[in-house]
């Protein structure tokens, strides 16, 4: 049930951000999708590794909202090459955040690619 109303809040985030670059002038239409994405990138990467960090150091109830923020690094952080059993070092949140923030910009800006070509 949580899945389909994940897979239901992209499917409609990313319909108003074709609609929003449909209606965008051709002025500053990259900058503005590269800002987007950035912005985007960067609060899916404090969210990732603040709830990262949660899961990693605390115990008991304070876990379950440390893992709901950690899994919106999902398909990104499966990519990082650590397999370990104790805490994550500091550069595993660098080179998560990096991730999080480069595939963000791509992803939008891709739709703003879509969108553009549906306009011609």
């Amino acid at each position: 049930m949580v899945v389909i109303g994940i897979i239901g809040l992209l499917a409609v985030a990313t319909g108003m951000l074709y609609s929003f670059f449909r209606r965008r002038e051709e002025r500053r239409f990259w900058q503005t999708a590269l800002l987007i994405g950035i912005s985007i990138g960067v609060v899916r990467a404090l969210l990732a590794s603040l709830g990262w960090y949660t899961v990693e150091h605390t115990g008991g109830p304070r876990q379950v909202p440390g893992f709901v923020l950690a899994m919106s690094a999902l398909p990104e952080a499966a990519l990082l090459p650590h397999s370990r059993v104790s805490a994550a070092p500091p550069v595993f949140y660098v080179q998560m955040s990096a991730l999080l923030i480069g595939s963000s910009a791509v992803v939008v800006a891709l739709v703003a690619a879509v969108a553009r070509m549906g306009r011609k």
